[in-house]
């Protein structure tokens, strides 16, 4: 049990969902210009499936010839999203430290270490008894790549989402926030590391929250697989003027239908997978229709979705195989050559690159 004190409920306030940041984000990103734009960029959680819109988002910057942090304003996501979302805003020498074309080699090349089978896989029977993998390749990884940069040094508002179990609580980990109250100023790749333990694969993350409390942190995906709403709110709330374009990338949907006839029959524990599947496929529907509902009146100018459903038996969250890589390849590639809406992000995406090139003919 935490102990409920003051300096508890200050640091976990300043994560929780909605309560942190007075700081505009607009007047940050453009100067208190309200006729500008705000250009959101949101990432579901997903696994290895992740490499579909890091594949999506490097088609964008080949397409524009600008790297995704100066074509989007905000960033979010949500397990495999926040690892997307915080390697594209984490700060390099000159500009973001990786492309989404370097996001991409990363679940490449580091996904079957990260999804490694060894000794944890098979004494937890495979995740029946104890989480599937060990989280120490996962930290490795983020260490190499991210280091100790703080959150409060990202080149753009990045959000990602987690899940305290002790308390209850929704966590938003944000580099706004990290900027007000260094008490929350976490490294991105501590953020990165809880938002991305989900249930069952890795275990929860330890964090320290002032000198003496700690919280257990557990993937975002327990109430917002798509953290779209959330920057959504939080975007709108702090600039209620601004005109706001949202860009939401998924990571496969599958189908969870049953008949009458079986799920009548289904006790507790053949229960436990597909009710865990249908509360994060609701939580998705509530929020994207809330979505399409605020930009049917006028609210969000433009709300444009991108994902793809998956066969059966395909693209399971830590599928790294040769095999699994390929169908995600081929799925990347069938959004990018057929579905409606990327090409309207591609559209999107050339007209802001153009706007960068007459900024920078202006300067």
């Amino acid at each position: 049990m935490i102990k409920r004190n003051t300096l508890f409920y200050k640091s976990l306030c300043a994560l929780s969902l909605l309560f942190v940041s007075t700081t505009p984000i607009l007047a940050n990103l453009h100067h208190g210009q309200p006729e500008k734009v705000i250009r959101i960029l949101s990432i579901d959680g997903g696994g290895q499936r992740g490499i579909v819109p890091a594949a999506l988002l490097s088609k964008i910057e080949e397409e524009t010839g600008k790297p995704i942090s100066a074509l989007f304003d905000v960033f979010a996501g949500t397990s495999t999203g926040s690892i997307i979302a915080m390697g594209l805003t984490i700060p390099g020498h000159f500009g973001p430290r990786y492309t989404a074309k370097d996001i991409v080699r990363i679940y490449e090349t580091q996904g079957e270490r990260i999804f490694e089978k060894g000794l944890q896989y098979y004494t937890s029977l495979k995740g029946l008894i104890g989480p599937r993998y060990s989280p120490r390749n996962l930290k490795e990884i983020l260490r190499e790549h991210f280091g100790e940069t703080p959150l409060s040094h990202a080149i753009k508002p990045v959000y990602a989402t987690a899940y305290d179990l002790e308390s209850s609580t929704p966590v938003v980990f944000s580099s706004e926030a990290a900027k007000e109250d260094p008490s929350v100023d976490f490294s991105m790749r501590k953020a990165t590391r809880a938002s991305s333990a989900a249930p069952s694969f890795f275990p929860p993350c330890r964090l320290s929250m002032g000198k003496t409390q700690k919280v257990s942190l557990s993937d975002g995906c327990f109430w917002a697989l798509d953290p779209t709403e959330m920057v959504y709110e939080r975007v709108r709330q702090e600039n209620p003027g601004a005109r706001i374009v949202v860009v939401s990338l998924g990571t496969g949907t599958q189908d969870i239908s049953m008949s009458h006839a079986s799920s009548k029959t289904m006790g507790s524990l053949a229960w436990t997978g597909p009710f865990i599947g249908h509360l994060m496929h609701t939580q998705g529907h509530v929020a994207r229709t809330r979505l399409k509902s605020e930009a049917s009146l006028g609210r969000i100018d433009t709300y444009l979705r991108v994902n793809f459903t998956l066969d059966d038996d395909k693209g399971a969250l830590d599928d790294t195989t040769p095999e699994g890589l390929a169908y995600l390849s081929s799925k990347a590639h069938n959004i990018m050559e057929h579905d409606t809406n990327f090409a309207q992000v591609i559209s999107l995406a050339k007209g802001w690159a153009k706007d960068l090139d007459s900024e920078d003919l202006g300067a």
